[in-house]
């Protein structure tokens, strides 16, 4: 005999966690059930693939860009960058810094992550590389996100991100998409 609870709210008694079941048990929904714990609401991505090449150590754009729009205050954005054909155009030890920016729709830009992709060493203009990071950002906010990509040089000789073989005829790809991410985690 299979018995049945019928109820429109369960209130813990006390503490902080409500248990539903016990070690072992699977707790099944019924067919059109869903719950909303450990969702995604939206996943985003653009693809970039033109190359940007800089000798200023100071960040300049690389021309990526991906706005979302969170549709709850207490969402996340998983955001994932990677950042493909760092290279950099001298036989010297050189550095690439690269940062990822998030502007709030009417506000300023803030800084939630920096990627590094120092040692990069190169040797008759060769030396390409991937820079890729992952950030979870909590922008408590339902007004829309762009996310960018910055770059610099760290001693100002010239760096390069997206390098392909028709630019650069010492490398053999001739793609290197960079992309960002962007997956809003539902509370």
């Amino acid at each position: 005999m299979v018995s049945q609870l019928k109820v429109n709210e369960i209130v813990k008694q006390s503490g902080s966690n409500l248990t539903i079941g016990g070690s072992g048990d699977n707790i099944v929904l019924g067919s059109g059930a869903t719950t909303a714990f450990g969702k995604i609401g939206q996943v985003l991505n653009t693809v970039h693939n033109t190359q940007k090449s800089t000798t200023s150590t100071s960040y300049v754009d690389m021309g990526m860009s991906l706005a979302i729009t969170p549709t709850s205050t207490s969402s996340k954005i998983l955001v994932q960058v990677h950042l493909n054909g760092a290279f950099i155009n001298t036989g010297s030890t050189e550095g690439i810094q690269t940062r990822l920016q998030v502007t709030p729709s009417g506000g300023s830009a803030t800084t939630i992550a920096v990627y590094n992709g120092y040692g990069l060493q190169g040797e008759a203009n060769s030396g390409s590389a991937t820079i890729s990071g992952s950030t979870l950002h909590s922008p408590s906010s339902t007004s829309e996100q762009t996310y960018k990509i910055q770059l610099r040089s760290k001693n100002g000789n010239a760096v390069i991100l997206g390098t392909n073989d028709s630019s650069n005829a010492q490398l053999s790809d001739t793609s290197t998409n960079s992309m960002i991410t962007l997956m809003e985690v539902l509370p």
